[in-house]
């Protein structure tokens, strides 16, 4: 009888630790922050779905290898101080930046501590690495448009004093009319810089949905024309062509061509905008035949902390990210930068609204 209560306590208390562990995968298999296991080696011996997805892969691509690989620096000789430090029994809280499977860096926070077995030997170490892209999208955005403020408006500001000073004295009319001349230009750089500013501020907070790119292309093209006397080139988009976007996607368009055309000291100005739909994608073409752009500012063209690009191509590239597009400078004739450039963007394509 004894031993009959035992066998039942027994196999209860299995079914117990059964159900116990299924809570416990379930909640680290649904848990929105990625989760990892490493042995002494630091090779991957766990990763849930989250830090999979993080980086693009299965877990099972991940199991095996060693994290270190899957870093932006590969920081080998730091990865063994924390090694060190975790065999020690040290837990640490510390950044650190991933490469996903597409090349793109991933930032994270790390949250890292020890584990030993039941005799007190180290077998590795469990994370949790909590994606923070959208922090540190926040914090270059905030700076950018910082840097803008004290560097950009300020300049615009220095000329309309030193011109507002001209028109105190007695200059020939000639001075007078370029002082005013130069006033209204400052005055209208401001104006847009505020208003790039403005529209920046305001995408986080609208959804992305359906939109419809023909249309945008059309109605910026026409004012492209208007505004800059370029001649504007339009082909493939007679039909909607409906993309993952949001309502202020004529303003991404905007800014490409009036980047086209700005910068185009020739009097014949000429863009071309084109089309193709690829499987699932929708790749945008917009050329012209402007200076163009050497290999290294291709480079840093996006990149805030650069400000090659000013305020509207860093506009675009927020956008960019915020649609889950791609974009990439090319010159228009392969090879020969002098032609011109071509800004390619990558679109995911989507159900008609």
């Amino acid at each position: 009888m004894v031993k009959a209560k035992d066998t039942a306590g027994q196999d209860s208390d299995k079914r117990m630790l059964a159900n116990a562990e299924s809570v416990y995968r379930l909640l680290i298999e649904t848990m929105r922050d990625g989760l990892a296991i490493d042995d002494e080696t630091e090779k991957i011996v766990y990763a849930n779905d989250a830090f999979a997805e993080m980086l693009g892969y299965s877990p099972s691509e991940l199991i095996g290898k060693n994290w270190v690989d899957f870093t932006a620096k590969k920081d080998h000789k730091a990865a063994q101080e924390r090694l060190h430090n975790r065999k020690n029994g040290k837990s640490e809280r510390y950044e650190m930046e991933w490469v996903n499977r597409s090349g793109q860096i991933v930032p994270t926070i790390i949250s890292a501590a020890p584990y030993f077995d039941t005799r007190g030997k180290f077998k590795g170490s469990f994370a949790v690495i909590t994606e923070i892209s959208e922090q540190k999208d926040v914090e270059e955005t905030i700076q950018f448009y910082l840097d803008l403020i004290t560097h950009d408006i300020a300049n615009q500001l220095q000329v309309i004093m030193m011109s507002a000073g001209l028109l105190e004295h007695n200059f020939p009319p000639s001075y007078i009319d370029e002082a005013r001349h130069d006033i209204l230009d400052a005055v209208e750089r401001c104006n847009r810089l505020i208003t790039k500013t403005k529209r920046a501020g305001q995408i986080r907070g609208i959804p992305n949905t359906s939109v419809d790119l023909s249309s945008a292309i059309k109605e910026k093209a026409e004012v492209l024309a208007r505004v800059y006397d370029a001649k504007v080139h339009v082909e493939g988009f007679d039909t909607p062509v409906w993309v993952k976007a949001d309502s202020l996607l004529g303003e991404l368009v905007w800014n490409i061509l009036e980047n086209a055309a700005m910068h185009n000291t020739k009097v014949d100005k000429r863009v071309w905008v084109s089309g193709e739909r690829e499987d699932k994608l929708f790749r945008l073409s917009i050329a012209d035949n402007g200076p163009g752009i050497s290999a290294a500012r291709k480079k840093s063209l996006f990149v805030r902390t650069e400000r090659f690009g000013g305020v509207g191509l860093a506009l675009v590239a927020q956008m960019v990210r915020k649609y889950g597009a791609r974009i990439e400078v090319q010159d228009r004739e392969p090879g020969k930068p002098s032609s011109g450039a071509s800004f390619v963007i990558t679109f995911q394509n989507s159900e008609a609204a």
